[in-house]
């Protein structure tokens, strides 16, 4: 349950409320839907070996609709799968030949280390096959403007529906709305990875910071669950900040 406001929020604030109310509400409808596949899209990590190094590239994770999700159950995005893609080029120092492509599949997990090309390529078909199969594709991410440039690296093309998730303001909304701020699950990613300053979520400039990074897909797992039960906390905070305005109006006027 929400903490009572101590005073009337600004304009400024209620602003940026609503727009984190918006953001957790598109999240809401995608999650709830069975024709919405819902991705995160970021910056794979750079691997070294000994004869060469391999460069970043592309990250897609997806979480799509169970086929026969249990009646009334949230959790309904749990087929997950994982494409890293990174491109391997040979270090300056060795005197190996270049390194060949490599392609590795288990499961929900697929690696590729090959070219930008077929990276781009491959990338592609992904958004393409979603496309055709759910309808919609909702992209996720904690910084969007690093997942349209990861995006753009490889001149992805977004589908003719989609819907775009800012978790970071998602984030922010759900925390305002729980007396405990960020659920215990998220603080492995979000302590070393997430600055609060006045109510406002922001990530860490740079590269993801800590042993566990900031991958999106993690805060996916947990935000999209919980994103239903907190569509109602942003019109209860507004009533209560007009009640505390017209509170505070009636208090200056009795005084003056």
């Amino acid at each position: 349950m929400a903490q009572p406001l101590k005073r009337p929020l600004t304009e400024a604030e209620l602003r940026r409320a609503e727009d984190c109310a918006d953001e957790n509400a598109k999240l809401a409808e995608c999650w709830e839907s069975h024709q919405v596949a819902i991705v995160t899209c970021e910056p794979a990590d750079e691997l070294s070996f000994p004869s060469y190094l391999s460069t970043s590239v592309l990250t897609i994770e997806t979480l799509l609709p169970l086929e026969q999700p249990t009646p009334g159950s949230p959790d309904r995005k749990k087929k997950q799968q994982q494409q890293k893609m990174r491109e391997p080029k040979r270090d300056k120092r060795s005197e190996s030949s270049e390194p060949r492509p490599c392609y590795f599949e288990h499961r929900s997990y697929e690696r590729l280390d090959v070219c930008t090309q077929v990276a781009r390529l491959k990338a592609s078909m992904t958004f393409d096959t979603l496309a055709k199969e759910y309808g919609t594709v909702c992209i996720a991410g904690y910084d969007l403007r690093e997942t349209r440039r990861a995006m753009e690296s490889l001149s992805i093309e977004t589908p003719a529906r989609v819907v775009w998730v800012d978790l970071m303001k998602v984030l922010e909304h759900q925390a305002r709305g729980d007396a405990g701020g960020i659920p215990a699950e998220l603080h492995r990613y979000t302590d070393d990875n997430v600055t609060v300053r006045n109510g406002r979520y922001d990530r860490v400039p740079g590269r993801p910071q800590g042993y566990y990074g900031m991958p999106s897909v993690r805060l996916l797992e947990v935000l999209g669950p919980a994103a239903a039960a907190h569509r109602a906390d942003f019109k209860k905070m507004e009533k209560e900040s007009a009640a505390l305005k017209r509170m505070a109006n009636k208090a200056r006027n009795g005084s003056s």
